[in-house]
């Protein structure tokens, strides 16, 4: 039996701020450059993947942080009139 939504067995993505994602980017080169030799190449691959993805993630989240930045320091000035 489920109990609703709260399950963490259901396949859902872990979410992560930009400092565990850049944390997690290094750890994952670190990875790969340490590889020995005899490593498989589809272990490589999945690495290489993920080492991608996360790189595009986080240059993403990059330039929506920058992109926010600039919606939030426009303000619009609203004059209240009184009758």
């Amino acid at each position: 039996m489920r109990f609703g939504n709260r399950m963490l067995s259901e396949n859902r993505p872990i979410r992560r701020n930009l400092d565990e994602k850049k944390k997690q980017l290094k750890e994952l080169r670190d990875v790969l450059e340490h590889m020995k030799p005899q490593t498989s190449l589809a272990l490589k691959n999945s690495i290489r993947r993920r080492i991608s993805e996360l790189s595009t993630d986080i240059l993403s989240s990059s330039q929506k942080r920058t992109d926010d930045s600039v919606k939030t320091s426009q303000h619009k000035i609203y004059a209240l009139y009184a009758d």
